[in-house]
């Protein structure tokens, strides 16, 4: 129960899909499959690379990927201009790193939408659904904080399902 929360709750962050963004960028860049041999300017390009798609995948306004001397200065914090080569968990943490305010942003304008508008929702449905024969007995028992409970998380998910445009 427990990694089935901790699972939901990485999703509503949004990490599987930064996950999912930086593996595709690692691969486009990434010459072998471990291992991306970088300079600053293609490290830079590649983070140029994520924010595009980051902007592309998660609504709202406009992330503003950082400055080039901010992710010099995040390289040396990482350690990762020692080698000049950089793996696939250590593109993901400095990426995740860059983006965590904007992903904290995200996760709380998406609850507190979802926090103002389940309660709302709850009472209209309840309004609506004890005027339909025999399913109206069986609403009004159900207290309109369970329903207003059951839209939050309904409401949390269905933000986060993806959309496919094609």
């Amino acid at each position: 129960m427990g990694q089935k929360l901790g699972s939901l709750w990485g999703r509503v962050q949004g990490k599987q899909q930064l996950r999912m963004i930086t593996d595709k960028v690692f691969d486009e860049f990434a010459a072998e499959p471990d291992a991306f041999s970088f300079n600053r300017n293609d490290l830079y390009i590649s983070i140029l690379v994520v924010y595009n798609n980051i902007n592309k995948y998660f609504p709202g306004p406009h992330k503003e990927p950082p400055s080039r001397e901010l992710l010099d200065a995040m390289v040396e914090r990482f350690h990762l201009g020692r080698d000049r080569a950089i793996n696939r968990d250590e593109f993901y943490e400095l990426v995740r790193q860059c983006v965590a305010k904007d992903l904290f942003w995200f996760v709380a304008s998406k609850f507190i939408l979802a926090l103002c508008a389940a309660p709302a929702a709850a009472c209209g449905t309840k309004r609506v659904a004890t005027r339909v024969p025999r399913v109206g007995k069986a609403v009004e028992k159900i207290p309109t904080s369970v329903l207003a409970s059951f839209f939050t998380v309904g409401f949390i998910l269905l933000q986060d399902a993806p959309v496919s445009i094609e």
